[in-house]
């Protein structure tokens, strides 16, 4: 019998946790610690984020933070954002007004440079926290979390990096730079309610591998109670439960931590109570009108280093020549990325299409497997190893609809001026 945790062993399954853990954490994590950053001073609710104008800090529930509806939002959006369900297209709303970091930052320009090196310090520190938790799950055998921690500590160094050349480089930050800095978080937490639903997904395939490995270990001990199983088989059952418990409980305690820190990104506090709504289906009709040659002009103009690059000081010859033979790297560099991100869309269109077939298979299998169940025909075990197969399937076409959906939405930041280099 195929064990749940060997899906994750396969390369391109590792290689999708790592980039998924990547651009994920890339930005939170700047979040996260520019929170604790900005908490000194003052009285402050439990999620140490400072309190602004009238005292109201992160409370059970969507703050106001002081934002007022805009002008040109009608009042059903603007109550939308103030119910208790985070809808995916309302992110770039729920961040620009409701974001704890964009919100103070958008008013405190000025102190930026000695913020920003302060953060990578702790940034640094967390980047050391990280390490020893992925050594933690490695001995745990937990694989997912192991690449997860790495690359959020690898992605913590380099933030940190950024952000101590970023210092260096200016003392205040520009109008440019704050729009880019929004967007990237409003990216981070587009990434993290994706990871949020990918998790939901291998939840529901770890409630049914403890299921299964349950009924496996309590056949092991009948069999072994009138001598057709070893105490070996016994032993080899149980520990192939203990395992998928502890998946179960590490993919729990992931979502949760997820949701959190998906609230306090959008104005929640760490304990409100708030529903993540479920991703939209991919816009397959947008493939179509994906041209990587004549988008290109949209991604270089909305590029936040093209156009830092584009300020620099170009008097004299060899500044001159500088200047422009950088942002013609950076523009053959952007136009590999797009196309490179525009193959990676018409793969998982590919992709997303054979899983969809592969579970119309797999979905006629189980019915029969449930019918001769209902008969008597096979047994509880039998019939949880077929449920299992059929819900692997089921979670591989899940999973392919949500690399189609994230591979679609990475092409459409590109064009927004984010990538994964933040080019």
């Amino acid at each position: 019998m195929r064990r749940f945790g060997d899906r994750l062993q396969k390369p391109e399954r590792k290689r999708k946790a790592v980039r998924t853990a990547q651009r994920l954490l890339t930005v939170f994590a700047v979040s996260a610690v520019l929170q604790a950053a900005l908490s000194g001073g003052g009285s402050g609710a439990r999620t140490g984020v400072r309190l602004f104008g009238d005292g109201s800090g992160l409370c059970a529930g969507i703050t106001a933070f002081g934002a007022e509806k805009p002008e040109d939002m009608d009042e059903e959006d603007w109550s939308r954002l103030q119910d208790n369900v985070l809808e995916y297209d309302e992110i770039s709303d729920l961040v620009k007004y409701y974001n704890p970091v964009y919100r103070q930052a958008s008013g405190r320009l000025e102190q930026n440079t000695g913020l920003l090196k302060e953060t990578a310090g702790q940034l640094h520190d967390a980047a050391e926290q990280a390490s020893g938790q992925a050594e933690l799950a490695a001995d745990f055998g937990d694989v997912y979390t192991k690449m997860t921690m790495q690359a959020l500590a690898q992605t913590e160094r380099r933030t940190a990096a950024s952000l101590n050349r970023a210092a260096e480089n200016a003392d205040t930050m520009s109008a440019g730079s704050l729009r880019y800095a929004r967007l990237q978080l409003e990216n981070a937490v587009c990434q993290m309610v994706i990871a949020y639903q990918r998790t939901l997904a291998a939840q529901e395939m770890a409630d049914a591998a403890v299921e299964l490995t349950q009924a496996a270990y309590e056949s092991a001990q009948t069999q072994y109670s009138v001598g057709l199983a070893s105490a070996a088989d016994v032993d080899s059952a149980q520990t192939a439960l203990t395992s998928a418990r502890n998946q179960k409980e590490s993919l729990e305690n992931g979502l949760e931590t997820l949701r959190q820190n998906i609230g306090l990104m959008t104005g929640w506090s760490y304990d409100a109570s708030f529903e993540i709504g479920v991703l939209p289906a991919p816009d397959r009709a947008r493939i179509d009108t994906m041209d990587p040659s004549v988008d290109i002009d949209r991604a270089v103009t909305a590029s936040h280093q093209i156009e830092m690059e584009e300020e620099t000081s170009g008097k004299g010859t060899v500044n001159r020549e500088r200047k422009f033979r950088n942002i013609e790297e950076l523009t053959n560099e952007l136009t590999i990325q797009l196309d490179s991100l525009y193959q990676t869309v018409l793969e998982c269109r590919t992709s997303a299409d054979a899983a969809d077939t592969a579970l119309a298979a797999a979905r006629l299998e189980w019915e029969g497997s449930t019918r001769r169940y209902r008969l008597g025909m096979i047994g509880r075990l039998e019939y949880l190893q077929a449920q299992m197969t059929y819900l692997q399937q089921e979670s591989a076409a899940r999973t392919a609809t949500m690399d189609l959906f994230q591979a679609i939405e990475d092409y459409e930041w590109a064009l927004k001026g984010v990538t994964g280099s933040g080019k």
